[in-house]
């Protein structure tokens, strides 16, 4: 049986196809890698710049990598979970729960991962303050939430009673002048003439 050189060729590139995806995969999970070994390592860095840097503004550290357990209610069932912080520190007499970033965005407290992570910190450890240390710019930023919701504002007090007040006046006003104009137009009128009693 005789095979056409098409469907050779064809084989041939199909096989080539897979072949090529399969070394693209391969290019692929090994840049991720590479990628993520190059995060670890500058994390690390940046948590040995971070405790030299606690240390030089009278931080003493008090543990490294300082785990918790916390939890959730899902529904009514409870679920275990771990919090780790990369430092907790004190100084002055106030302890605090330490969190080292590098990288371009991830040591803005207003970014969204950053800012719920230092939320939970807040919450799971007993501490006096957040501290974000910022490797990027080389300085510790306190982080501190507030305990209300931030719309959270003293309550008003109701206006119905001013209302009151100033529509009594009004109409108290409105009155008196309708009643002072009556009483100067009747004044002001002359008496009607009365008609003689014919005789």
């Amino acid at each position: 049986m005789e095979i056409s050189m098409s469907v050779v060729y064809l084989l041939l590139a199909a096989g080539l196809l897979v072949i090529g995806a399969y070394a693209a995969l391969k290019v692929q999970r090994w840049s991720d890698q590479r990628r993520m070994r190059a995060r670890f390592r500058k994390g690390r860095v940046g948590e040995a710049s971070a405790l030299a840097l606690l240390e030089r503004e009278g931080f003493e550290i008090l543990d490294d990598q300082a785990t918790r357990e916390s939890g959730l209610w899902v529904d009514d069932q409870w679920v275990a979970v771990t919090v780790r912080a990369d430092y907790l520190a004190q100084r002055a007499g106030e302890r605090f729960v330490v969190e080292v970033k590098t990288g371009q965005s991830a040591p803005n407290p207003a970014s969204r991962a950053t800012r719920r992570q230092l939320l939970e910190y807040s919450l799971v450890y007993d501490v006096d303050g957040v501290i974000l240390a910022d490797m990027e710019a080389e300085r510790l930023v306190r982080i501190r939430f507030p305990r209300a919701a931030p719309n959270a504002r003293p309550p008003r007090r109701s206006s119905l009673p001013y209302a009151l007040l100033a529509g009594t006046l009004a109409a108290g006003l409105l009155i008196g002048v309708f009643l002072g104009v009556r009483a100067t137009n009747d004044r002001q009128a002359p008496a009607a003439a009365v008609p003689a009693e014919s005789p």
